[in-house]
């Protein structure tokens, strides 16, 4: 079976520092892959790579058989959450979880007897 997503060869530089160097892989369907490692390992820029948000200094990355490139009709047909000071700006526990707890007090103090 054609494999659903492969690297190959995917290299990203900051400056002088590789972030990413010479990785290379192909997920098959019915396959679940997991990037794991420390901090600043590269999974994140790997995956933005695989999905076009970031461009490869070296290397190719292709999703169900079509090159990936920034806004590829094949991106239409996938799905990825990354989880980053990009997307998710900081916030104290308490910022996210207070319309929720305000709902709650809104809907006791209806509720009859």
């Amino acid at each position: 079976m054609a494999p659903r997503s492969r690297l190959k060869g995917l290299t990203k530089r900051y400056g002088k520092r590789r972030g990413v160097d010479d990785v290379s892989f192909a997920v098959r369907p019915g396959e679940i892959c997991a990037l794991l490692g420390p901090n600043g390992a590269g999974k994140t820029t790997t995956m933005r790579m695989l999905v076009g948000l970031s461009r490869p200094d070296h290397g190719s990355a292709r999703l169900l058989g079509q090159p990936i490139r920034l806004a590829a009709e094949v991106l239409a047909r996938v799905g990825v959450v990354i989880d980053g000071p990009a997307f998710v700006p900081p916030q104290r526990l308490a910022q996210p979880t207070a319309p929720v707890a305000r709902r709650r007090s809104e809907l006791a103090a209806a509720r009859p007897g």
